[in-house]
């Protein structure tokens, strides 16, 4: 196969243009000799209802580029002149008149071709649009040019009745035309373009379609019988199948077929003397079978096209997919490790509460025995001055004892307010740096805890299905906050109100139908979070216990944790919050999250 790109870059040079334009012009004599042939013989011309050498002329155009518009003119002018000569030596006139018909041939071929070029996709029918501009503009207005010119220059050197004008100038332009539909596609896509591996699959297809058409032609042409529109579904069959060569092909070979057969007498196209002109009936049959085709076989390619772009885009897609997702892996993994530092950090931040808690213990006790030590002490001191000598030693020894016990309380204190001051500032330190305070959106972190708890409780129970309502304010903006620990928080609150609620399901069964709502309401210097559920509720003892660490009980696995207090000391402590709880044995539970919405304004 060729490309018109290199044949239009090789047909630059000298002695290629013109061995090309030679040759071309024996090709164009050659048409429209055979052409002449089975048209109608006029007292100048002979006029063709196919015209060959217009198609083949176009072709060339279309594939050479317009350096081989020497070689259209030359051929048609030898035919011309040829014709003209023969009648009637003038020699002058011939000449002037060959060169007009000839020159409106040339130019017609020109137009189109630069229709087809400007206008169309660069290899050339791929398109409906390509199709559409080759039939109309380029094929059915163009074609216009030499008939009209032709018939004018033999009208005037008075080759051709007044009264046969129009007849004449239709016969020549549906000559044109049909020699344009016909052999243009089908020179310029089987020069271009190599049929497609897909299509060598379907011989077998092929080999029927050619069985079928050796019947419908003997049917037709031998016995008479009026199948020419069976004609069609073979066109449509081949098009469908074989793209743009089937098409081709078939509408060339049914064309050849058609014209060979009637001009031997043979066929529903013959004249007869209840047919005045049957060849009109050929043409426009000839015309129905190449627009239907190549319309056909263009939409064909145009969605093959469209499938390897689609093939191509999901390809892409999918490695854009596959990149993305390498992408979310590494940022998952990033924040799976900042979520495995924010909760170490968290729990951290607990334990050393809990270690403060006891060393202020510590010291409290510390501060409670020295009194009574001391005043031990001095009573001491004043029995030994009553008591006799010989007990004074004994009592020396108690007392050293004392000022040790003494001793070792002091600096118990010491090291524990020592202690103490350091553990203050790491958890002030900590509690500010660890992750960095930002601006959240508080909605976001409800939603996105809501999600995960749910999809985890399924995970444990998917029979446990419960209806969730949420009440957003949108008057609720962004506030600023610790991202991490506040959505910690939040995921232990929603936790805790769905374990309530399993529990009491696998007390009750299917009667019971858990509920779990959601709201949230703008203050005048915050927001207030309400998480509410039906579930088992507390009861006041388990209430004043809730946020003591290690005091609440996990309902299904009876384990006790830290979550609720670490939650409760993220909010309180933290965030500067308060977090209040209205519940009812059996009932409900309902929680209250107040927050500022800038908690680290002082």
């Amino acid at each position: 196969m060729f490309n018109r790109f290199f044949l239009e870059w090789k047909i630059q040079y000298p002695l290629f243009r013109w061995v090309v334009n030679l040759i071309l012009a024996i090709i164009v004599f050659i048409a429209a000799m055979i052409g002449g042939s089975l048209g109608i013989k006029g007292i100048a011309l002979e006029f063709s209802l196919i015209w060959p050498a217009a198609g083949i002329s176009l072709a060339a155009v279309l594939l050479f580029g317009f350096r081989v518009l020497p070689g259209v003119f030359l051929g048609n002018f030898c035919y011309n002149f040829l014709q003209l000569y023969a009648p009637a030596p003038l020699i002058l006139d011939d000449i002037i008149v060959a060169g007009f018909v000839s020159l409106g041939s040339t130019f017609q071929a020109f137009l189109g071709g630069y229709i087809i070029r400007r206008y169309t996709l660069d290899e050339y029918f791929n398109s409906l649009k390509d199709v559409l501009i080759f039939l109309i503009p380029a094929g059915l207005l163009t074609c216009v040019i030499a008939s009209t010119i032709g018939n004018f220059a033999v009208f005037l050197y008075g080759g051709l009745f007044e009264k046969d004008i129009l007849y004449t100038w239709v016969t020549f332009w549906l000559g044109d035309l049909t020699g344009v539909y016909i052999f243009t596609p089908l020179l310029v896509i089987w020069a271009l373009e190599k049929p497609s591996k897909t299509q060598k699959k379907y011989v077998i297809e092929a080999i029927l379609i050619l069985i079928f058409f050796i019947i419908i032609s003997y049917a037709t042409f031998v016995l008479n019988y009026r199948f020419t529109h069976l004609y069609l579904p073979l066109c449509i069959w081949a098009a469908f199948r074989f793209s743009m060569h089937g098409a081709t092909l078939m509408v060339f070979l049914t064309s050849v077929l058609t014209i060979l057969l009637t001009s031997l007498g043979f066929g529903p196209f013959v004249p007869t003397p209840s047919v005045i002109n049957p060849l009109l009936f050929l043409v426009s049959f000839l015309g129905v079978i190449v627009s239907t085709s190549l319309i056909l076989a263009a939409v064909i390619k145009e969605r093959e096209q469209s499938s390897i772009i689609l093939e191509k885009s999901n390809y892409e897609l999918q490695e854009e997919v596959h990149n993305k997702l390498e992408e979310i892996r590494d940022i998952y993994h990033e924040m799976f490790l900042k979520e495995k530092h924010a909760s170490i950090g968290i729990k951290t931040f607990e334990i050393t509460k809990h270690i403060l808690f006891y060393l202020n213990k510590i010291r409290d006790l510390a501060k409670e025995s020295f009194q009574p030590i001391n005043t031990l002490e001095e009573g001491l001191k004043h029995e030994i001055k009553v008591l006799s000598s010989k007990l004074a030693p004994s009592f020396q020894k108690e007392l050293k004892k004392i000022d040790r016990i003494m001793n070792l309380i002091l600096q118990s204190e010491e090291h524990a307010n020592r202690i103490a001051k350091m553990i203050q500032e790491h958890i002030a330190q900590s509690s500010k740096e660890k992750l960095g305070i930002k601006i959240v959106n508080l909605h976001t972190i409800l939603n996105k805890r809501l999600k995960e708890a749910l999809e985890t409780m399924q995970q444990l129970d998917e029979t446990f299905i419960l209806s969730v309502e949420k009440k957003y304010d949108r008057n609720v903006t962004s506030i600023t906050a610790l991202p991490w620990e506040l959505a910690y928080a939040f995921d232990q609150f929603i936790n805790h109100a769905l374990q309530s609620m399993r529990y009491k399901r696998e007390q009750l069964g299917e009667s019971y139908q858990p509920k779990l709502e959601i709201n949230t309401r703008a203050t005048s210097n915050g927001c207030n979070i309400v998480i509410k559920d039906n579930g088992k509720g507390v009861t006041e003892k388990e209430l004043e216990t809730l946020f003591t660490p290690f005091q609440e009980k996990e309902l299904v696995t009876g384990e006790r944790g830290f979550g609720l207090s670490l939650a409760y000391d993220i909010i309180v402590d933290i965030h500067h919050g308060e977090v209040q709880v209205d519940s009812k044995e059996g009932f409900y539970f309902h929680l209250t999250v107040k927050l500022p919405t800038h908690p680290y304004t002082t």
